[in-house]
């Protein structure tokens, strides 16, 4: 299975048509339930260390996936009859948009397990903790504890 990046679904999103972010409250607009599913299966699969976004964000990114998941559920209790298409409501709309927005502040990549700085971090006493919780996981990865130890040891 290929790794999905938040780029990859925010151009997802984009392709799906939303009714417009303002004016839109009485008139409901239908979606095809695939892309709705489909969204839901993206965000997913979406590797946990890419969603680096401010706590804020995270909250709101994390109500508008469990807004589409709820709205998912909810369809599937209905009665059967018109499943290709649902109407969408202005708050499932907008859910759709805080998540394309919360997406929108992610990297594509992660730091590699080598990367000393962790500029995405913006507490620098964080960002010092996290650093040297890295490098001491590093060790750890090594083929030999013990020759890593002594590689970096200044008691030579």
């Amino acid at each position: 299975m290929p790794r999905v990046v938040p780029s990859q679904v925010i151009a997802f999103i984009d392709t799906i048509p939303l009714p417009p972010a303002e004016g839109f409250t009485t008139i409901p607009y239908s979606i095809d339930t695939a892309e709705f599913s489909g969204l839901a299966d993206l965000l997913d699969q979406i590797p946990g260390e890419l969603l680096t976004m401010d706590a804020a964000t995270y909250a709101s990114f994390v109500c508008s996936k469990s807004r589409i998941n709820r709205t998912l559920s909810m369809w599937d209790a209905q009665p059967r009859g018109q499943e290709a298409t649902r109407l969408l409501s202005p708050e499932q709309a907008d859910a759709i948009r805080g998540i394309r927005e919360a997406l929108a502040k992610c990297p594509d990549e992660s730091p590699g397990l080598t990367t000393s700085e962790l500029n995405f971090i913006n507490d620098l006493r964080l960002r010092t903790v996290s650093t040297a919780s890295a490098s001491v996981y590093g060790l750890f990865l090594c083929d030999s504890f013990a020759a890593c130890i002594c590689e970096v040891s200044p008691h030579r």
